[in-house]
């Protein structure tokens, strides 16, 4: 499946076991239907000259919430359940202060974590 310009860093499976999640060098990230492979859902940034390269995405346990993060060191979260979600994240987007490379969610969903290139892992509630 070719849904990225540029090199793909992320691809979670969805807990439902319906669809994936892709984040991509490209600042796009989408939502692949498992079965069919067809895309369900984009987010580009491609369209927007001040968008970072994401490098991590995940899913919230719960499957409601996508979370994004990337070079400029920008977590922000989407409501994949809403009726536009890729139009702004669900919640204002939280600063790690330096490059991400990584993402969790505790699997009780109340915490996330966040590890950058500042050799720094940041728990956010």
């Amino acid at each position: 499946l070719k849904v990225h310009s540029k090199p793909v860093h992320a691809c979670p499976i969805h807990p439902s076991m319906a669809f994936m999640g892709t984040a991509g060098a490209d600042g796009l990230w989408t939502m692949l239907d498992l079965d069919s492979g067809t895309e369900m859902l984009r987010s580009s940034g491609e369209l927007d000259p001040a968008v970072e390269a994401l490098f991590c995405g995940r899913f919230h346990p719960d499957g409601k919430l996508w979370a994004v993060a990337g070079d400029a060191g920008t977590v922000s979260i989407f409501d994949i359940g809403a009726a536009s979600p890729a139009a702004k994240p669900a919640v204002e987007p939280f600063q790690h202060g330096a490059a991400v490379r990584s993402l969790g969610f505790a699997e009780n969903g109340y915490h996330m974590a966040s590890a950058g290139d500042d050799g720094v892992v940041k728990l956010w509630d």
